[in-house]
């Protein structure tokens, strides 16, 4: 069907809502609930080889799953450096993808996304004393003027001039005075600018957006500082290149709501890929959109080619091609200005090339290797147990199988990623990738979504993989 602002919405919500906050933690004091502030200095303090225990008696005690997870997160935001956007900040950045994955899980299971996720945040705080031990610093003094329109221009001009104290100082005030939405605005703009540390930045906005709706925006003030402090860690010139190129066109391109379809535009789209400059890319896509190609087509295209980089080189590198490309289509569904949801849609484009010529330096880039659209469907039958019950090393040998199962649908093999993932993570990529390749198969065409769920087999977790400590803790309680 062609793409729609309003599906478009839809199909990236992953279930929060756009305009506004969509609070999904329990009200304190209501069936036993934490006083959050005090339950993240708990988190912070206390050891990491107590932390999981400790948690496991206050969940026992009334203490939600949500609010351990909001206090994993908020520890990171205030404990944890996010310059660079990645690494070791990660124990912030997949928070979103943790409290989506939860949900799609029965309920005896969720306990273990919250845990891992403490345990990973501990994990990060212990490498942030060793580089140094980084706190988030006091906010400044922002003076009488608060009005949330001369903020958002101010924060506008500081990210512009990438000066750090004025863009802290215009985003604390749009925490204290704005809405959601208001505040987040200039982000989706100023997140898809810089591709340093393989596209990080537009992950964070989106994670930072999604997570305060499910916490609420009265936590919104340290989330935003970290957030423009990291944006802020990238230099003009090689980093913004391909946004730079992209401003005429963003400011140019109009999104229609009554594109027209095309399966075969959608392969065009990939095997232009394949051959084109960064700057190529994305003037591609704007002409096939300006002349009326559906958005559908164009995304189940970045779609392929972002899991065609997994195909080529399994690992956490090139699963940034999807999760980047996730945050960027959901700044497009979610952004106000029209000119900020078309520049999100370029610099997918133009982005998917950079992870084609950055993975493609790597000595183990397959190059050769064909690509998803020559996957051949498998003969016989073929069931989620049996995909996920071959080895991971069988990756290719494995992909007509999975292609096949995933052609009958893609719903159980869904549920049976997010079985094996809550019990075998190994990191938080893990949680990152599995609901990014959630969230854009079911908004693809379903030989898209079947074609990438089978691309995308070899990096998912496996029952042969060992327990995490989370699982095992939760597992004990039943």
């Amino acid at each position: 069907m062609a793409q729609t602002r309003r599906t478009f919405l839809g199909a990236v919500g992953g279930g929060c809502l756009a305009g506004g906050i969509s609070l999904r933690l329990p009200h304190p004091g209501a069936g036993g609930g934490a006083d959050l502030p005090e339950l993240v200095a708990l988190v912070q303090r206390t050891p990491r080889a107590e932390l999981l225990a400790r948690a496991v008696q206050l969940h026992a005690g009334g203490v939600h799953w949500r609010e351990l997870l909001a206090a994993a997160f908020l520890a990171g935001i205030h404990d944890v450096q996010p310059r660079p956007v990645g690494f070791k900040f990660h124990c912030v950045l997949m928070t979103a993808s943790a409290f989506a994955i939860a949900d799609a899980l029965p309920e005896r299971e969720r306990l273990a996304v919250a845990l891992f996720n403490l345990d990973d945040f501990k994990n990060s705080q212990a490498q942030d004393v060793e580089a140094g031990d980084w706190t988030l610093p006091p906010a400044p003094d922002i003076g009488a003027d608060v009005d949330a329109a001369k903020a958002a221009a101010a924060l506008v001009a500081a990210m512009t001039e990438r000066d750090p104290a004025a863009a802290d100082r215009a985003v604390t005030t749009l925490a204290r005075v704005a809405t959601l939405d208001q505040a987040f605005e200039p982000l989706w703009w100023f997140g898809a600018r810089d591709f340093t540390n393989v596209g990080h930045h537009p992950i964070f906005v989106a994670q930072a957006y999604r997570t305060l709706q499910q916490i609420g925006w009265q936590h919104a003030e340290p989330v935003l500082r970290s957030l423009v402090w990291g944006l802020l860690a990238a230099k003009a010139g090689a980093d913004d290149a391909a946004f730079v190129a992209n401003q005429e066109r963003a400011a140019a391109l109009r999104l229609a709501d009554d594109g027209k379809p095309s399966a075969r535009a959608t392969g065009d789209v990939l095997r232009d890929l394949h051959t084109k400059d960064a700057d190529g890319a994305a003037a591609m896509v704007a002409a096939l959109l300006h002349d009326g190609l559906a958005l559908d087509a164009v995304l189940d295209g970045l779609r392929l080619m972002a899991i065609e980089q997994l195909w080529r080189q399994p690992g956490v590198l090139a699963v940034h091609a999807l999760t980047s490309l996730n945050a960027l289509r959901f700044a497009a569904g979610t952004a106000q200005a029209e000119h900020t949801r078309a520049m999100a849609l370029l610099q997918a484009a133009s982005w998917q090339v950079q992870y084609r010529d950055f993975l493609g330096r790597g000595a183990n880039y397959d190059r050769e290797a064909p690509g998803l659209d020559a996957i051949a469907v498998a003969d016989g039958a073929s069931t989620p147990a049996s995909v996920f019950a071959t080895a991971r090393a069988a990756r290719r040998d494995t992909a007509p199988q999975a292609l096949l199962c995933a052609r009958a649908g893609t719903a159980g093999l869904l549920a049976a990623m997010r079985h094996w993932l809550v019990r075998k993570v190994g990191e938080h990529h893990d949680y990152k990738f599995a609901e990014a390749l959630a969230e854009e198969i079911a908004a693809a065409a379903p030989d898209t979504a079947a074609r990438m769920f089978a691309g995308s087999v070899g990096y998912l977790r496996r029952p042969s993989d060992p327990d995490h400590a989370a699982w095992k803790l939760v597992a004990d309680q039943h």
